[in-house]
């Protein structure tokens, strides 16, 4: 279970955070339905098929900003996190913690966890239907939905 969880969040709820909170894209909140929907559109998929979100360079987001700021930012994003470091075991060195971590989650070599890839597949379905009943099921679905996106928030009110 938690290596399904880890999975999700490393390839779903992550670059979600980033979209949420980050300046550097230059577009507001509700300019983010291009975004949702390429989520969307993929939870879909995954929710029949978990074994999508188990590939090592995955990225459901590419492709989803129109901008170029909010591209390069991305990028710059991603980039950050694959180059992570931090320090040895025993402290004495520096070393890259992103690339031994997702290898172990999406390629392990430990016994214990290779034996665990249909279940991981299982969860991670269950993870991407429970994620997407949040999406449409959301208190806030009335102001997400226009004809250009089925995410993008309606301001007719102004």
């Amino acid at each position: 279970a938690l290596r399904a969880r880890a999975i999700f969040h490393v390839k779903v709820v992550s670059p979600l955070r980033f979209f949420a909170n980050s300046d550097a894209l230059g577009f507001s909140p509700a300019d983010k339905g291009t975004v949702l929907d390429k989520a969307y559109d993929f939870l879909i998929r995954a929710k029949g098929d978990g074994s999508l979100l188990m590939k090592f360079d995955l990225d459901i987001f590419e492709g989803a900003l129109d901008n170029e700021d909010g591209t390069h930012a991305y990028v710059a994003w991603n980039m950050a996190q694959r180059n992570q470091k931090g320090k040895s075991v025993d402290g004495t060195e520096t070393v890259n913690t992103h690339h031994p971590v997702m290898s172990e989650l999406f390629e392990p070599e430990d016994a214990d966890s290779q034996h665990t890839g249909d279940e991981t597949k299982a969860l991670l379905q269950l993870l991407a239907e429970g994620f997407l009943d949040g999406m449409v099921n959301s208190p806030l679905r009335e102001h997400l939905e226009s004809q250009d996106s089925k995410f993008s928030a309606q301001c007719s009110r102004f």
